[in-house]
């Protein structure tokens, strides 16, 4: 959220960062990721995209969301989305927690 919002009255506030840098950092992250998993090192991959109400709104980061979730959907059947509750019982199932 702080890189998508100025806090005027907040000393770490980074002011209004260009969402288009945030999209490239999501995308490489998501690219390391996707690397991992084709090196073999897959156990329970998650690219975890949390949202923050006060800034997902703002028009300049829908319009990022939306390109980057297009990008994303163009890997087809490499991926595939989750709700965090759907992750968890997964990890519990994997793992043997109940």
């Amino acid at each position: 959220m702080t890189p998508m919002q100025f806090f005027p009255n907040v000393p770490n506030s980074q002011g209004f960062v260009d969402v288009r840098l945030i999209e490239r950092m999501w995308m490489d992250r998501f690219k390391w990721l996707k690397s991992e998993v084709e090196d073999g090192r897959e156990d329970m991959t998650i690219f975890a995209l949390v949202l923050h109400p006060d800034t997902s709104g703002m028009a300049h980061v829908i319009g990022m969301i939306q390109r980057f979730l297009t990008w994303i959907k163009s890997f087809g059947d490499e991926v595939e989305f989750c709700t965090y509750e759907q992750i968890a019982t997964e990890f519990a199932r994997k793992n043997k927690i109940s």
